[in-house]
């Protein structure tokens, strides 16, 4: 809470004034940044592979204020990891709207040529280990190599 408050300029009173804890911060957080991301690739109706891959980036963290939201996601998954229970009620509904959003995507541009629930799974589990080492190593990172893995994880994967 003291960091939040530092990076804000304002007191931890301030802060502790609305949140009651960094768990409640925290969801308040992954919120704005989930509802954001979903916004983001829902926007893109993907009908072919171009597509769906530029989709598929409007989540990762190739750009300053996505690697911010990432770092929001990064902390919030520390504390699901610590056992916070309504946390993680809030990581399971946003993981299925976002399996969701990637199984529609799949259809569209796949067909049913592959199992689109398994595809989304499998999608989902590199988007997120590419998004984990691009926050953390940003530099060896860059968003060219971030789509070339991507690119190579869905090929893998048996989409387009």
């Amino acid at each position: 809470m003291r960091s939040v408050a530092t990076a804000a300029g304002i007191t931890t009173g301030a802060v502790t004034h609305y949140y009651e804890s960094k768990a409640e911060l925290l969801g308040v957080a992954l919120e704005l940044v989930a509802t954001e991301t979903l916004d983001r690739v829902r926007s893109v109706q993907p009908v072919d592979f171009d597509a769906f891959l530029y989709q598929l980036e409007l989540t990762l963290p190739t750009t300053g204020s996505r690697r911010d939201e990432w770092k929001v996601w990064l902390a919030f998954w520390s504390e699901c990891a610590r056992g916070d229970r309504r946390l993680l009620a809030h990581n399971r509904q946003f993981h299925s709207e976002w399996l969701s959003v990637l199984e529609t995507s799949i259809r569209r541009v796949n067909g049913d040529s592959a199992d689109p629930i398994r595809a989304a799974e499998r999608l989902a589990f590199a988007v997120n280990a590419i998004g984990l080492e691009a926050c953390v190593d940003p530099k060896s990172w860059s968003r060219h190599r971030q789509r070339l893995e991507l690119v190579s994880a869905v090929g893998l994967i048996g989409i387009g």
